[in-house]
């Protein structure tokens, strides 16, 4: 049952491994929205772009996730580190969130949102020319 996979409609096979990746980021996510809406921080498109920044993370984290729990299937040490290596990712990232929030330095909390706005920046920079790639392909 692990290793079932099922169709979307371009047709290409996709692995479970991917969903269990994306859902095992839910609660360093929920985590990391709280503590970027809990109304300290600024407010605005500074605001937004923070919150896209996280969602860049969150997104980037779950598809690496998905892409180290689809390493079970390999033979060797590879079979056994990819799922290691996965929960050590998600519990990182959920132990620095939760260190961010709590008892980190003002400086490292700068540093964290100052690195979220750029990231919200570049990724709405980034599916904004997707999107036109793919209505500008699709003629």
């Amino acid at each position: 049952m692990v290793g079932m996979t099922y169709r979307v409609e371009l047709g290409r096979p996709i692995r479970i491994e991917r969903g269990v990746g994306c859902a095992s980021i839910v609660p360093a996510g929920c985590i990391g929205i709280a503590g970027l809406t809990d109304g300290a921080g600024p407010r605005g498109w500074l605001g937004l772009s923070e919150l896209l920044g996280w969602l860049v993370v969150c997104i980037a984290v779950g598809f690496t996730v998905g892409a180290l729990l689809a390493q079970w299937r390999r033979k060797g040490w590879r079979g056994y580190a990819g799922p290691s290596l996965a929960i050590l990712v998600v519990g990182s990232l959920t132990w620095v969130i939760n260190w961010l929030g709590l008892g980190a330095p003002m400086q490292a909390k700068n540093m964290f949102t100052s690195a979220l706005q750029i990231l919200g920046s570049v990724g709405t920079a980034a599916v904004a020319l997707w999107f036109g790639y793919i209505l500008w392909t699709e003629r």
